[in-house]
């Protein structure tokens, strides 16, 4: 399917076929839609181990290595699912424009060491193994735009709304009292490739139609946001104390040094550390997320900071629409025992970007609007390793945001078909800048543009950007495209 462009097409028009069939019979949808599917997986589960293998020692190794102590080696040795395939559990269509429609896919892999799953790793020449694995998620496939002629479906689009969940059970010296957050750390890092990988604003993005241009399909099926969302940490109660095994100072307490990770899609935020404190309460602990479904999850993780491996106190969930309708505080109870209170405050996304009603003056952290920044090709690169691109936006001379994509292709006009998402706040200039990087995360270019207001505007097509620098000819550029949603507050608290 992968190699094909009419494996996809193949895949979802069977699907949907299969459900009007289902319906038309009376039969139970959610049955014969998960038996068709779950037959069509069993027969390519086989070829993903060796994919798998690779992923989890070139990809997921270095990032658990950076994660852990520096005393610390870590390394895969081993990665084979087993022979019981993941199984889908739920199929849902879900109408939007005219031009699209969106299935939403429940998954679930559950492994274990009698049924094949052979997973080890080797942690400062200690070997581990793991004796069950459990992932979970919902696998979303935007279908943008529809068209009229062979092959209906003009580009799909894959992703997650939400983090699927990791779990693992190690066995060997994970049994022992310091390893749960060995077994923490190890879940945060994959979980985090993912989200980098799949997890909205990041996409899977294939081009099905014949007539129209990739680039031009990629423009014209971004996502639009729908609106953002501050969140401001409050406060924790009754927190574990994670510090209780170390010794006590006769004139200090020794207690849970405790924060929080906030994480919407793929995008996530850190609070600072709060010292010796189970009942911790912060100020200005506040960050903006794009939202894209008021269905999505909002979670927050609490952590004990420790030297080394950090503790893990708990975490709750809840949904962005929880969170706009509750017009107030919203205290969310932690798995592990106590509690977490969050507030937020909503700002609808607008077809376009208007000055803000009865403020002569706009505060600079005031968000005005949602600038998408569809990055589509660089062309005539010196070298043909680039790494990625990195943006920095920034108004009226502060830094707001940077975000960076990769690229994986070995080429001199490298192609990465991604949109980044940025809030703009405040009502000055604003600077984009682009950055061109080498794998060794050294700029080989660099280009900007400026903007005297953003009010007004909708979007810029076809935007070439030329990059100056080493790794630079005179023609070389970078093709973008930027879109403006406007923002309205409706304030929650």
């Amino acid at each position: 399917l992968g190699h094909s462009r009419a494996g996809p097409v193949t895949l979802l028009l069977g699907l949907q076929c299969n459900l009007l069939i289902v319906q038309a019979e009376g039969l139970p949808r959610s049955l014969e839609s998960k038996k068709w599917l779950n037959e069509m997986v069993a027969q390519v589960w086989p070829f993903l181990s060796e994919y798998i293998e690779n992923l989890m020692r070139h990809t997921v190794t270095p990032k658990v290595r950076a994660s852990l102590p520096s005393l610390v080696d870590f390394e895969f040795t081993k990665a084979t699912l087993g022979k019981v395939p993941l199984r889908f559990n739920a199929v849902r269509c879900l109408p939007l424009a005219r031009d699209a429609a969106q299935l939403e896919i429940d998954m679930e892999y559950i492994g274990d060491g009698e049924e094949g799953l052979e997973v080890s790793v080797v942690v400062s020449r200690a070997r581990l193994g793991v004796s069950k694995l459990r992932f979970s998620g919902t696998l979303c496939f935007l279908l943008k735009p529809l068209i009229s002629a062979a092959p209906i479906v003009g580009a799909m689009q894959v992703f997650f709304a939400n983090p699927p969940r990791m779990e693992s059970t190690f066995t060997g010296l994970a049994s022992l009292a310091n390893f749960p957050k060995f077994s923490t750390s190890i879940s945060r890092v994959i979980n985090a490739q993912l989200a980098n990988a799949m997890v909205v604003p990041h996409r899977s993005f294939l081009k099905l139609g014949a007539d129209t241009s990739a680039v031009d399909l990629f423009f014209s099926s971004a996502v639009v946001p729908e609106g953002v969302l501050r969140v401001t940490v409050r406060s924790a109660h009754n927190l574990r104390n994670a510090d209780i095994s170390w010794p006590c100072t006769p004139w200090k307490e020794n207690v849970s040094d405790p924060y929080c990770v906030v994480t919407l899609g793929a995008d996530r935020f850190t609070t600072v550390t709060i010292d010796d404190n189970l009942n911790p309460v912060w100020s200005s602990q506040i960050h903006d997320f794009v939202v894209w479904s008021k269905h999505q999850t909002l979670t927050v993780a609490v952590y004990d900071e420790d030297y080394g491996l950090d503790d893990s106190l708990g975490d709750a969930t809840t949904s962005v629409g929880n969170i706009i309708q509750s017009q107030g505080y919203v205290t969310l109870p932690l798995s592990d025992q106590g509690s977490v209170v969050i507030s937020g405050e909503w700002w609808e996304a607008l077809p376009s970007v208007e000055r803000p009603a009865g403020l002569s003056e706009v505060p600079t952290d005031f968000p005005v609007a949602v600038l998408v920044v569809m990055l589509h090709q660089a062309f005539h690169l010196v070298v043909s390793s680039a790494a990625g691109v990195k943006m920095r936006v920034g108004c009226n001379g502060t830094h707001l945001e940077s975000k960076q994509v990769s690229s994986f292709s070995q080429t001199c006009s490298p192609t990465w078909q991604e949109a980044l998402y940025f809030v703009v706040k405040g009502s000055g200039p604003l600077e984009i800048t682009f950055e061109a990087i080498e794998r060794v995360n050294e700029c080989i270019g660099r280009g900007a543009m400026v903007l005297p207001s953003v009010f007004g505007r909708t979007s810029l097509h076809g935007q070439c950007i030329r990059l100056e620098g080493e790794g630079c000819y005179p023609e070389t550029s970078l093709r973008v495209q930027l879109a403006f949603r406007g923002l309205r507050s409706h304030r929650v608290v």
